[in-house]
């Protein structure tokens, strides 16, 4: 019942405000793109020990842009939570709830524009592959239409799916690094 309960008041406070009050700055990007390797190598000996119910509610969490803060809520009790806590105090955060924060701040942005990049050709013949959207949107040699239409439609998803849209910005300017390190991207 005490685990419950702290669950249902963090899902509370963190669906009624945002992770952060403070925009993410480029140390923190810094950082996260050097550390995270670290951090991914113990999320993926964790991943192995999930049982199936778990491992369905991850996936699920990454439809919702929110798998990294779903991890830390289902590791909160259990063994492994102290092997996440333990590499990501090794690597500069309070513990593995304030890196997957973070991690879900930058997973959100990063994969939203990643869907609209996947989604900007359909219906359109002969369709230039979209690669990097933040990229295509500050060309000035593509279609004014098309980045009007693909600026929308990004705009859109981040307003239902980001952790906080204020982000937006400092992921665009290290998309391609983000959305490696993340594995969105190769």
């Amino acid at each position: 019942m005490k685990n419950f309960s702290r669950a249902l008041v963090l899902a509370l406070a963190t669906s009624s405000m945002p992770a952060f009050a403070d925009s993410l700055k480029q140390s923190d990007v810094d950082q996260f793109i050097e550390k995270t390797p670290a951090v991914f190598t113990i999320i993926a000996s964790v991943d192995r020990r999930l049982n199936k119910e778990d491992k369905a509610r991850f996936k699920a969490a990454i439809a919702k842009m929110r798998p990294y803060t779903t991890m830390a809520e289902m590791m909160d009790d259990k063994p492994d939570n102290l092997l996440l806590d333990g590499v990501s105090q090794k690597v500069g955060y309070e513990d593995f709830q304030h890196y997957a924060t973070v991690a879900d701040r930058f997973f959100s942005v990063a994969m939203s524009a990643l869907m609209v990049e996947q989604f900007s050709g359909l219906l359109e013949k002969n369709a230039e592959e979209v690669n990097d959207l933040f990229h295509y949107l500050d060309d000035p040699s593509k279609p004014e239409e098309k980045q009007q239409r693909l600026s929308e439609m990004f705009d859109k998803m981040c307003q239902k799916q980001c952790v906080n849209p204020d982000d937006v910005d400092i992921v665009s300017q290290n998309y391609l690094p983000l959305s490696k390190v993340l594995r969105l991207k190769k």
